[in-house]
């Protein structure tokens, strides 16, 4: 190898390790937002790895499932009365607002899978908060 072309390899590797202290050090400028839960929030994941969404009868058990959940972390459990409580009432519609969407976009991605050929049946969970 001549002289000349590890100069360059080296000029190569100096310049590129000087970028990536340049782009670190804009990185750490940004500011970042994580978003979460806030603090008593109750959270179930209810999985649906076993069921088939492309069949009605697999998407109704996965609609139950996410019932279930929602009036666990709604605490329906723990002897509130849905028809009277308002509390109740308030996280039951926000569980579901936050579930629906899920539940549409897991039914939508078995249908992708199927139509390419793959298995419809994915390793995924709908995320069910109480807030």
């Amino acid at each position: 190898m001549s002289a000349r072309s590890i100069l360059a390899k080296s000029a190569i590797v100096a310049l590129a390790l000087a970028s990536i202290g340049g782009a670190a050090s804009i990185a750490a400028a940004q500011d970042y937002t994580v978003y979460g839960q806030r603090p008593g929030t109750k959270l179930q994941l209810v999985p649906y790895r076993d069921l088939n969404l492309i069949y009605r009868d697999h998407q109704s058990v996965l609609y139950s499932r996410v019932g279930l959940a929602v009036r666990r972390v709604c605490s329906f459990d723990k002897g509130n009365i849905p028809v009277i409580d308002s509390d109740y009432r308030v996280c039951r519609d926000d569980a579901w607002q936050g579930a629906r969407p899920q539940i549409s976009n897991a039914i939508g991605r078995a249908y992708q899978l199927a139509r390419i050929g793959r298995s419809p049946r994915t390793n995924g969970y709908v995320m069910v908060d109480g807030r």
